[in-house]
């Protein structure tokens, strides 16, 4: 998927959102190992999406979209 990485290394839990993107892969995960097994939840979504973190969770994000806690 072309566009920019963001990795959110232990984020300040709660709501985030996006505007929006032709197409946007997330991913939620345990840890910053980059294993399979790190992955609490994943989605591919097309414009606006919104992602509730918990605290100590780590978070990507691909596909150049500005992510802002809401």
């Amino acid at each position: 998927m072309r566009g920019s990485l963001t990795l959110c290394a232990n984020a300040t839990h709660g709501p985030r959102r996006s505007h929006g993107s032709s197409q946007l892969r997330w991913e939620r995960e345990k840890n910053d190992t980059g294993s399979f097994d790190a992955i609490i939840a994943d989605d591919i979504v097309s414009g606006p999406s919104r992602i509730t973190l918990k605290k100590g969770e780590y978070f990507k994000a691909h596909g150049g979209c500005t992510w802002t806690k809401s």
